[in-house]
């Protein structure tokens, strides 16, 4: 990569576009980039830098700095590059994010981080992250491999060269990006503290499993035991030990279940022998209340057989109510056609009523429409006229709407009329005070003009010497002659001058002045004279006055008599403005009296047209209301005759209903006759009577004859059963046993078995918790011993890929991997360092620690060949360590281009250093920087050192102005 052309605009030090072609420092050599300190040089490569990735060449200067200090606020901040590579010719232009002006409105905006590159066959790319994408592939280096590639920076390479093994992995691990070694390294140590870890927790489960363990107390297996809960017992000894416990405790169940199925058979035996003893007992009770309910229950018999006979006697009773229910019942037919009469009746009452009120209404409704007819015909008389009205009364309201407007036009024109006279006041006060400050300078002048040509003899003979002629007598002048003298306040011709200029500048004011109040009088005349017109022609004539009239100075208040001799010579530029000469003038009485005449008609028309308004509403309804009401008559005429036909149609209906239900009234007192009941409702109330008392007879003689038959069957049955118990009971006497004595058996079997079963549980729970453990037990220590083995090569492995084995040095597996960058880097650095040294020195990687407990493999010495001694590279001189440090530099700078595919830059920066080497170690470095040269690569070098200028011809001769910011000069 070649740059060509660089353009900077508002970069760093660069105040406005600086453009540097850097063709013609030609393909190859070395050319210097040189100047006064903080001019900018190492600014063009922070340029180079910015414009490929965006990002200034150093640590410290990042891209929201790069906005120059010296630069106009509109001047962009951006850099431009045309470069080369591999024969092709890009263009790049970046511009930080920056603060400018706002194209609209004021203030200021933030400029957005922009860049566009464009390709060799002619598209262009906008968006900076496909710049950035496009200049990774095309150059395949990012922003810190080009850094270190092309810009050995100052410092940077002494700061390699005195870094120990930490600083230099730092270093290596971002240029050569070794940061996986070191994440497989972390993957390592943490796979290896998580198996110890499992591994412990393995070990702690199996203690877990043998603490659970149990054993019988009285066994000398329990002792045994204890030392393996703790922790004294190998895991195989544990497990014999666990076997022989179950074995025992297997024992001593079988003994328990056989002491508790014998205990459980005699139990038996003692619960037949009570269960037997318990039946007579019970035999026997109930022999005695089976005997004791046959004597309470034989004389309720001869009870309930006496009331069932009492209940068969009231048989003719029942009869009778069943008679009697059927004769009402066969009447219930006549009781319906009662019902029916009964009905119509009432319906026809209900319709009379209905239509005797419904007559009321209609014959009171015709009496109101007759007397409401009546009214309205005598409204309609008294709405003659009212159409003639409200036709005048409109005119009028049209009549008084236009003078009303007229009006208002005319008071708008006072108001304009009244503002022109405050103006035409404010004018002549300003020229009353023009015409006063023009009085004072004038006087003022005249006065300095006077005393300043009375002073002309002490003037003259201001500037007289002896044996000088006088210019007023002729005479020559004397040491006794006594020369005029000028006073201390004569003034000078300066003075007078000045205050000519004032006295002139003062008079042209006071006609401008005076111009103004005679424009604004001339217009304020005419417009009284149009108001005063309009006025009169609506109102009547209004009072007028001539200028001899009192009144006439108060037309133009304020105004005051010309007394400058100017204004007599020049009467027509100010005496117009303060009075009206020859013509009718309004005065402010007049003015006042019209402006008020205007508003009292305004206020009366105002008030006529609320008059008239309210006069045109009321002729409008009264107008409305006189159509109504001659259409409404012949309605009202209309539904009068037909109600009246409806009252006739209504008399003949209320004749018929009344006939009809005369005729109903005789046919139900007729049926009433007849019935034993007024009502049907009756009737049935008595037939249901009748029927609850043959029911209740009916279920009096059933309800006996049932409690009788019942008694009969419960004595039965207690006859029976009296003579099944006695039977029961003789068969039941020979079987007989003592109760105490089978019971007191039977409580100590029932303890001594659930003694026994509580044991036995004991002792199965404890072969299932100790055959448990020794399963777990068993698969723990497969699975221990798994772990252990697995985590034994783990450990080995992170020991060795983290530099922390015993007894060996502290080298990790990314120091290890970066030990062969360093190798290499080292044979690159040392074929120049033996060039620039004269062959005295060359770099050695040192190959141990100080101590074994410190990091290495990336320590740096150096061996002197004149000697044979290897030492530190602290060791080393200023001059030296820069020859060192430069030399490992571009052997750095050779490694990376190597390690990133081969890259090949076409330039390469060198930054400062050169100023602590003599002489011959100056031109040995100029040398070496030469062989870099070979090819198609130019080199370089920013310093200020004057050696340097006489030895190299290229040069980029930076300038720094403190006003106008940095140039750049290119001399090839």
């Amino acid at each position: 990569m070649r740059p060509l052309k660089l353009k900077l605009s508002a970069f760093g030090p660069y105040k406005g576009v600086t453009e540097i072609d850097m063709e013609k420092l030609g393909e190859r050599g070395l050319y210097l980039i040189t100047g006064d300190t903080g001019a900018g040089k190492t600014t063009i490569f922070d340029a180079i830098t910015f414009a490929l990735f965006g990002e200034a060449s150093g640590e410290n200067r990042t891209a929201g700095m790069l906005r120059s200090k010296y630069a106009e606020p509109e001047t962009p901040t951006e850099v431009e590059m045309c470069f080369r590579y591999r024969g092709q010719d890009y263009t790049v232009k970046r511009n930080p994010e920056y603060e400018r002006p706002a194209k609209r409105g004021g203030g200021t905006t933030i400029q957005k981080a922009d860049a566009e590159l464009t390709l060799p066959d002619g598209a262009v790319l906008t968006k900076p992250r496909e710049v950035d994408r496009k200049i990774l592939e095309i150059l395949g280096v990012n922003h810190q491999q080009f850094s270190q590639i092309a810009m050995i920076a100052q410092g940077d390479f002494l700061k390699l060269l005195l870094a120990d093994t930490k600083e230099r992995q730092e270093i290596f691990r971002k240029l050569f990006e070794t940061e996986h070694y070191k994440a497989l390294q972390m993957q390592i140590l943490s796979d290896a503290k998580r198996l110890f870890v499992e591994k412990e927790d393995a070990r702690k489960a199996i203690e877990h499993y043998v603490q659970s363990t149990t054993a019988d107390p009285l066994s000398p297996l329990s002792v045994e035991l204890e030392y393996a809960h703790k922790g004294a017992m190998l895991t195989a000894d544990v497990l014999t030990l666990l076997e022989r416990i179950i074995a025992d405790d297997e024992m001593r169940r079988g003994q328990l279940e056989t002491e508790i199925n014998e205990a459980s058979a005699a139990l038996e035996k003692i619960s037949g022998h009570l269960t037997a003893l318990g039946a007579y007992q019970k035999l026997q009770s109930d022999l005695d209340r089976t005997k004791a309910q046959l004597e309470e229950a034989e004389p309720k018999l001869d009870v309930l057989q006496k009331r069932y006979e009492a209940e068969q006697a009231r048989e003719p009773e029942r009869k009778e109510l069943e008679r009697r229910i059927t004769v009402l019942t066969e009447m219930l037919p006549q009781y319906a056609e009662l019902s029916t009469l009964l009905q119509a009746q009432t319906a026809r009452e209900k319709a009379l009523d209905k239509l005797i009120s419904e007559q009321a209404k209609r014959t009171a409704k015709q009496t109101k429409g007759q007397q409401q007819l009546e009214a309205t015909k005598r409204e309609l008389q008294t709405l003659g006229s009212v159409e003639a009205e409200l036709a005048t009364k409109q005119a009028a309201q049209e009549a008084n709407a236009r003078k009303q407007s007229e009006l208002r036009s005319l008071q708008a024109n006072y108001e304009a009329l009244r503002r022109k006279h405050r103006a035409l006041k404010t004018a002549q006060e300003a020229l009353k005070t023009a015409m006063t400050r023009f009085e004072e300078a004038d006087a003022s002048y005249k006065e300095r003009n006077r005393a300043f040509l009375c002073e002309q003899a002490g003037i003259l003979a201001r500037d007289l010497k002896s044996g000088d002629t006088c210019p007023v007598c002729g005479h020559v002048i004397t040491e006794e002659s006594h020369l005029a003298t000028l006073s201390e306040t004569a003034p000078t011709e300066a003075d007078v001058q000045k205050a000519q200029q004032l006295s002139e500048q003062l008079h042209r004011a006071m006609d401008e002045k005076s111009r103004t109040a005679n424009g604004l009088k001339g217009d304020y005349e005419a417009s009284a004279q149009h108001v005063l017109q309009q006025c009169a022609m609506l109102l009547g004539d209004v009072k007028m006055q001539t200028p001899d009239a009192p009144e006439a100075a108060a037309t133009c208040e304020g105004t005051t008599e010309t007394k400058h001799e100017d204004a007599v010579r020049r009467p027509s530029e100010h005496s117009d403005a303060q009075a009206p000469t020859g013509t009718v003038v309004v005065t402010a009485a007049v003015l006042n009296e019209g402006y008020q005449r205007v508003q009292a008609a305004c206020a009366d028309t105002q008030t006529a047209a609320g008059t008239l308004e309210a006069a045109v509403q009321e002729l409008t309804l009264r107008s409305k209301r006189k159509t109504g009401l001659e259409q409404q008559i012949p309605e009202a005429e209309r539904k009068l005759e037909a109600l009246s036909g409806e009252i006739r149609q209504a008399e003949a209906k209320q004749i018929e209903l009344q006939t009809a239900q005369k005729a109903t009234h005789d046919e139900i007192e007729k049926q009433q006759a007849k019935l034993p009941f007024p009502t049907e409702r009756e009737a049935r109330a008595e037939i249901s009577r009748l029927d609850g008392l043959r029911t209740q007879a009916d279920a009096a003689l059933a309800q006996a004859e049932q409690a009788l038959r019942a008694e009969e069957k419960t004595l039965a049955e207690l006859r029976g059963s009296l003579q099944q118990l006695s039977e029961q009971v003789k068969m039941a006497e020979g079987a007989q046993y003592d109760a105490g004595t089978e019971r007191a058996e039977q409580t100590r079997l029932s303890g001594l078995r659930q003694q026994r079963r509580a044991e036995a549980d004991g002792v199965i729970a404890r072969i299932e918790t100790n055959k448990a453990q020794l399963t777990r037990i068993k698969e723990g220590a497969a699975e221990l011993s798994e772990k252990e083995r697995h985590y034994a090569w783990m450990s080995e492995l992170s020991n060795t890929a983290n530099g922390t084995v015993a007894g060996s040095e502290k080298m990790t597996l990314e120091t290890y991997i970066q030990t062969t960058y360093f190798d290499r880097i080292l044979r690159r650095a040392n074929t120049r360092l033996m060039i620039m040294s004269d062959a005295q020195y060359e770099l050695v990687r040192r190959k141990s620690a100080d101590n074994i407990k410190s990091q290495s493999g990336l320590e740096l010495d150096v061996l002197d060949h004149y000697n044979g001694t290897l030492r530190s590279v602290k060791t080393l001189s200023g001059g030296e360590s820069f020859k060192a440090s430069l030399s490992l530099a571009l052997g750095l700078s050779d490694e990376i281009s190597s390690s990133v595919g081969g890259i090949r830059l076409d330039t390469m920066f060198v930054d400062e250093g050169f100023g602590s080497l003599d002489e011959d170690s100056l031109h040995a470095a100029i040398q070496a920087l030469a062989e870099l040269t070979e090819g198609h690569r130019l080199v370089g070098i920013i310093s200020h050192v004057g050696e340097l200028k006489q030895q190299i011809d290229k040069q980029l001769v930076v300038t720094k102005d403190r006003a106008g910011g940095s140039q750049v000069e290119v001399i090839a």
